[in-house]
């Protein structure tokens, strides 16, 4: 059991997610990766944005055909394509101009450099979160996998209860939960739904260009070096706030 006032997040594991993302995990105690959820085609587990000349792109681990009915962590890389080497030489070509591009690629290549043709996408993902969190000093965070915790079930049901298991006050949540998300089952158990408010601070990317917040926290490590935490700055907002929000 965690301690009294353990804000919780849960979320699938992305890959070397978007800095918004790193908000939520400051703001968090416990992390858990939803890693026993259905994988679905189309989400960020797989695939996160970079930025090109003002414009995103995309880079995406190719995955072993067959595999879109099976859980998060049965998902595995494709075999046949080098593109491990096709994400450092991406990343190089797009960022090797940026003023600490040795810092955030390092950090690519020690996530990517591991030699372990079994391991997962759901534990390639999840690596490379703990890295980027722990490269932007977010050192106060627990993380877990869900599937560690045999909870059964789906939806706002599994979401809540894995809540009440660890011992979560607040359960904190991205904007897209408001879609689905039965509030009514955590208020009943005394678990108060908080979504983030993005805070999105601006850092200097490509000269004279527009900000792009949307592409991965490599990024901002690669713009601002060691001061890239310091550009971290979400809140918090009730549901029944971010729901009425939403209405307007």
């Amino acid at each position: 059991m965690m301690s009294e006032g353990t804000r919780l997040v849960i979320s699938q594991p992305m890959y070397f997610p978007w800095y918004g993302h790193l908000e939520q995990i400051q703001l968090c105690d416990v992390y858990v990766f939803y890693d026993d959820a259905k994988y679905s085609h189309g989400s960020f587990f797989n695939r996160v944005q970079l930025l090109s000349n003002a414009k995103q792109q995309w880079m995406t681990v190719p995955l072993v055909k067959g595999q879109t009915s099976k859980f998060i962590k049965d998902v595995y890389p494709s075999p046949t394509r080098d593109w491990k080497r096709e994400h450092l030489d991406q990343f190089v070509s797009l960022y090797r101009h940026a003023p600490y591009f040795k810092l955030a690629y390092d950090l690519l290549d020690d996530v990517l450099g591991v030699d372990d043709e079994q391991r997962s996408l759901a534990a390639i993902s999840a690596a490379s979160t703990m890295r980027l969190a722990d490269a932007f000093g977010l050192h106060q965070v627990r993380y877990l996998q869900s599937s560690d915790l045999a909870i059964a079930g789906q939806g706002s049901q599994k979401v809540k209860d894995i809540c009440q298991h660890l011992g979560a006050k607040t359960y904190i949540t991205g904007h897209g939960a408001a879609n689905y998300l039965e509030h009514s089952l955590f208020e009943d158990c005394g678990i108060k739904v908080s979504y983030i408010h993005y805070g999105l601070k601006k850092y200097q990317q490509t000269p004279a260009a527009d900000f792009v917040p949307y592409v991965s926290a490599l990024d901002c490590l690669a713009h601002c070096g060691p001061a890239a935490g310091e550009y971290l700055s979400g809140g918090l907002v009730d549901w029944k706030d971010f729901i009425d929000r939403r209405a307007r």
